[in-house]
């Protein structure tokens, strides 16, 4: 998948858009518009889910589990 952002010289919003292809070679795209604040919000957001994420990852391990010949995630 393609995201672009970018903002006009002259205007005050940023424009994202998404371009992708699907397996059978059809494209397809979208786009929005946000002005600054709409567009700090959505950074706040991502980066927020991103730390959630760091955190889960974090907290978990792959063991070797001996009795079950396979690996196991824990939780530490």
């Amino acid at each position: 998948m393609k995201i672009n952002v970018y903002k006009k010289e002259e205007g005050k919003r940023f424009y994202i858009t998404f371009d992708d292809v699907t397996s059978n070679g059809q494209g397809f795209g979208s786009s929005l518009s946000l002005d600054v604040e709409e567009f700090k919000t959505l950074g706040e957001k991502i980066n927020a889910e991103l730390e959630k994420l760091n955190e889960t990852e974090e907290k978990t391990e792959v063991i070797w589990n001996p009795r079950s010949q396979r690996h196991e995630t824990v939780k530490k």
